[in-house]
Parts: C-alpha cells; sequence; structure tokens
C-alpha cells in the first residue's frame, strides 16, 4: 500500500515529533550540560573508510560521552535513512530535490589522479586523460567520478583499459599499491593512503570537468540535537581546513 501525499505529509511529521521527543527524554534524563548520546550518519562508502573514523576520534577526545555509529550505502540508502529518521545525518557526493532532506553543507572539491609512490605518472605535476590511457584503470563501480571520467573520455577520444573495479575503495587503494594502475578521487577519501605514503595524488591539466561536491543532509524541518549540530560544524571545520589546503573550496 502506499500513501498519499497527504499521508506522506503526517508520516514525516510523526517522524519528526518522535525524534524530537526522544531527545527532550534524554536530555532530562542525562542531566548534563556535556554532548552525549550517539551520533548516526550515513554516508558513501569512501567517508567510511578513513574520513568518518578519523573525525569521530578527534570529536569523541574533546566530547567522551558521544558514540558514533556509521553504515554506508548509496545515495538512495542516504536519504531513506535520514527521510525515516534512522541516521541524524548523510555525507554523500550526490544531492537531489527532496522535500524531506535539507543540505546544511555543500562543499567543493577536486578530483585527483591516484597511483602508487614511484609510478612513472607520479614524476608529473600536472596529467591528462591520454596519460590515463597508457595504464590500467582502477575504479569504483556506479560511481558519478567515473561516469564522469568515461564522459570526458568519449569527448576526447581516449579509450580507458578498466582491469580492477571494486565497491570498496580500501581494495582499489590496495590494488594501486601493488600495480601500475591508477584511479580517479578526492584527496579527502584516500587520506590515510596518502599520508602513509603508499600512494601519490596528481591533478588533472583541466580539472573544472572532474570537480565533486560534498553533501551533508538531514531530516527537513528537523530540530537537531546539540550533539548533531556539533558535530556537523566540526566536519564543516575540517572540510574547510583539508580541502583548502588541498585545492578545495566551500561551496556554501
Amino acid at each position: 500500500m502506499k500513501l498519499t501525499t497527504a499521508g506522506e505529509l503526517l508520516a514525516s511529521y510523526v517522524r519528526r515529533l518522535v525524534l524530537e521527543q526522544q531527545e527532550i527524554v534524554s536530555n532530562i534524563a542525562s542531566k548534563q550540560s556535556e554532548l552525549s548520546g550517539t551520533i548516526k550518519i550515513v554516508s558513501a562508502e569512501g567517508f567510511a573508510t578513513s574520513f568518518i573514523p578519523k573525525l569521530a576520534a578527534e570529536f569523541q577526545a574533546r566530547h567522551p560521552a558521544i558514540s558514533v555509529q556509521c553504515v554506508t550505502g548509496s545515495h538512495s540508502d542516504i536519504f531513506r535513512e535520514i527521510r525515516h529518521g534512522h541516521s541524524d545525518l548523510g555525507m554523500s557526493f550526490e544531492n537531489r530535490p527532496d522535500p524531506d532532506i535539507s543540505t546544511v553543507v555543500r562543499f567543493g572539491c577536486e578530483t585527483k589522479i591516484i597511483m602508487r609512490r614511484g609510478h612513472k605518472l607520479a614524476g608529473k605535476s600536472v596529467l591528462n586523460l591520454i596519460d590515463l590511457a597508457r595504464y590500467p584503470i582502477a575504479t569504483s563501480l556506479g560511481t558519478t567520478t567515473r561516469q564522469i571520467f568515461e564522459h570526458r573520455a568519449a569527448i576526447e577520444g581516449v579509450e580507458f583499459s578498466i582491469k580492477f573495479q571494486s565497491t570498496n575503495s580500501a581494495s582499489i587503494f590496495n590494488y594501486l599499491s601493488a600495480s601500475d594502475a591508477v584511479s580517479f578521487g578526492i584527496e579527502l577519501t584516500s587520506r590515510e593512503w596518502l599520508d602513509q605514503g603508499h600512494l601519490v595524488a596528481r591533478p588533472l591539466d583541466n580539472p573544472e570537468p572532474f570537480r565533486r561536491n560534498i553533501y551533508i543532509s538531514v531530516m527537513a524541518d528537523r530540530t537537531l540535537p546539540r550533539r548533531v549540530e556539533t558535530f556537523i560544524e566540526f566536519i564543516h571545520q575540517e572540510l574547510r581546513l583539508t580541502l583548502r589546503n588541498n585545492q578545495g573550496w566551500p561551496s556554501s
């Protein structure tokens, strides 16, 4: 059975009301000014590998009574989790109009080419699509970034040889470390491997068509718990610091 439009509106209102009442009860029970409780996050897989765990640990160092729950999913999964109140916030690379979802942070970032340290292309300061065509490609399955690269390659008449595909970013990075393959992504989601020195990232000579936005979304019209608002601001500050130092830029 499918709800009518009026039924959907009522269901959304009830979900928001229940979440806000639960938060009031929790605040009364805790009787604490300190942030406490669980922050529930749903995100694209790339964010959950290293960025969110690192961020959670840093946030908990300041607010030890906080716990964090993180699940991953597609863009549709992320919106569904938020809409039904199963997650407090979502983090993704995609954003589509939805009356039940509000975007609270949008931040731009540059897509770069990632490869192992010691790769022949690592010696170049800037790369182009023709450079990539000379080497095997490792890529995620069904991502917008891959679609953008394939579209641009078709326009420029460049053919890629895709040799490894996975829905798991760690698998891709490990494959890059062990081969001459190259991949494309943002430094934020590969930060752990870059910092450890296993991989390097190089910019494209024409980065504009490959730029991405990072979105943080919440349930529309919901009064967010203070812990969630504080955590979102913490994420925003980290994005500003990390991406501004790596050719990122705030979109809002």
